[in-house]
């Protein structure tokens, strides 16, 4: 009966659009017999306990069935990651290097922004899917805007992305290595033009 792990505020990943919502994840957990207890900070009612376990021959951000979570974004946010695709598989039909899977899921309509700038890999190439996995956006060298220094490095600008979910997939054009995600969420402002909280 011994406490191992626990989460009160979810402030550093915001899983849950309400970061009063506790999240945690557990890498490598050993084989052996858990327990998890909800319970409300100061009130009893309704909680809605998910727990998912994933093996670890499939390696999370690997496809869409197991892609790396964002989760659900209903204000600006930021967020950057690096992997190295070659601890991955190419299970994208983009080019023929690995790739690496992200989900997000906006509860407005907000501005993204997704970016490779400083990777180590030289040539990148991202692409967004919707829910159903059909692409929807994709970029492969930045000649317009050369926002990363490094054309080849891929950036993309979506405006009014509409409320619901999405992945992007991050692959080197033609090799492996390091790639850095960043992908940044712009809420718009109300019409009355005051600072929403975001």
């Amino acid at each position: 009966g011994q406490v191992i792990y626990s989460n009160d505020d979810d402030w550093t990943y915001q899983f849950c659009t309400n970061p009063m919502n506790s999240y945690l994840y557990l890498s490598n957990l050993p084989a052996g017999t858990y327990y998890v207890v909800s319970e409300g900070y100061s009130q009893n009612g309704n909680i809605t306990t998910t727990i998912q376990g994933i093996s670890p021959y499939s390696e999370i951000g690997s496809s869409m069935s197991v892609p790396i979570e964002m989760g659900s974004k209903a204000y600006s946010f930021e967020y950057s990651d690096t992997k190295n695709t070659a601890d991955y598989i190419n299970n994208f039909e983009g080019q023929l290097s690995n790739d690496v899977f992200y989900k997000f899921t906006l509860a407005s309509q907000m501005d993204i922004a997704i970016d490779h700038c400083g990777s180590e890999v030289y040539d990148t190439y991202l692409h967004v899917l919707n829910a159903s996995g059909q692409e929807i956006f994709s970029n492969d060298d930045d000649w317009e805007y050369v926002f990363c220094g490094n054309p080849y490095n891929s950036y993309l600008y979506i405006s009014d992305l509409p409320a619901g979910t999405y992945y992007v997939v991050s692959e080197g054009y033609w090799e492996n290595g390091n790639i850095t995600t960043s992908i940044r969420g712009i809420r718009p402002l109300p019409p009355t033009g005051l600072y929403d909280g975001s």
